[in-house]
């Protein structure tokens, strides 16, 4: 009896298939995916660079501005700890926690602006939760590549979503240069917000399931 409930449990197990590089290069998960990366690490790009840059234009508090510096990584790895946690558990699946990060991202990306003008706290909630959505990718990344793709050539795969931060290294700083010179901090900003919600309308379009 033992015998047969066991190669019956045998049968219904099946071995996740893991997809070559190659293979992996001919899936829209890819791309959304390689997409997500460079939305999110724009927008982090711009946080960690001029996050206090611009608050000194209206919060005149070095001190107060390094103690929100201070408070990123804190924040951050609660974040990507919890989000462990979701994923693991299967509350929410690797798009749901995508659609999220670049949802949050999109809002507050769009009132980054204005935040420093309301005041210092409302300031600091919006740099804290941008920390927080954005840290999500190192877990999100790591997971799908995994899941979807399969461990085989994890390692390999992995590093294809990554190579997104390469057009990042290349394109970023003459966008930011030109976006600063010409239209300035708004939309500086809102470029990054725009870059979140086109990413985010692929992502809602991409079927996870198929791989």
């Amino acid at each position: 009896m033992n015998e047969k409930n066991l190669s019956s449990s045998t049968q219904i197990e099946r071995p996740q298939k893991s997809l070559k590089p190659v293979e992996v290069l001919k899936t829209p998960v890819f791309y959304a995916l390689y997409l997500f990366v460079v939305a999110v690490y724009y927008a982090l790009l711009l946080k960690a660079n001029y996050y206090k840059q611009y608050a000194l234009l209206y919060i005149q508090n070095d001190k107060y501005l390094t103690l929100v510096g201070t408070l990123v990584p804190i924040v951050s790895s609660v974040a990507r700890v919890v989000c462990g946690l979701v994923l693991g558990r299967k509350i929410l699946t690797i798009k749901d926690t995508i659609v999220f990060s670049l949802s949050v991202n999109c809002i507050l990306l769009s009132f980054w602006y204005i935040a420093p003008q309301v005041n210092a706290l409302v300031y600091m909630v919006v740099i804290l939760s941008l920390a927080s959505v954005q840290s999500l990718c190192y877990v999100i990344i790591p997971a799908a590549c995994s899941n979807i793709f399969g461990p085989t050539h994890f390692s390999t795969n992995y590093g294809l979503a990554l190579s997104s931060l390469l057009l990042m290294g290349l394109f970023a700083p003459l966008v930011i240069s030109s976006l600063m010179q010409y239209l300035g901090w708004h939309w500086l900003f809102q470029s990054s917000s725009i870059l979140c919600a086109v990413t985010l309308l692929f992502v809602v379009c991409v079927d996870f399931q198929k791989s």
